[in-house]
């Protein structure tokens, strides 16, 4: 099964009325509020982050998701092209290592 299917996600992130996440973070689950891949000590702690999941069991990132676990999405979002954001990661760490993207867009 694809990590990114819609099942894995749902399990991930369980939602109530509120648009609060009920799940906690762990080793395999990051949220972050903002994303902003041109700021580069953010651009480093993220693929520090993902570099430590991908040495571990893997896991996921998630943006747009505040400190008190309430998806509040993200302002101004200008999509990547996947091939930029490997290469920003890539720029910390090799060797090289794969990653997979899922967007929502409302």
């Amino acid at each position: 099964m694809n990590p990114l299917d819609n099942e894995i996600i749902i399990s991930l992130l369980k939602v109530d009325k509120e648009n609060n996440v009920n799940q906690n973070e762990s080793e395999q689950l990051e949220f972050k509020e903002i994303f902003d891949r041109l700021n580069k000590a953010a651009k480093a702690k993220y693929s520090k982050e993902l570099a430590a999941m991908y040495n571990s069991k893997g896991g996921y990132l998630v943006f747009g998701i505040s400190d008190e676990n309430k998806i509040i999405g993200l302002k101004d979002f200008q999509m990547p092209d996947s091939a930029d954001l490997a290469n920003d990661i890539n720029d910390y760490f090799k060797p090289t290592f794969y990653i997979q993207t899922r967007y929502y867009l409302n």
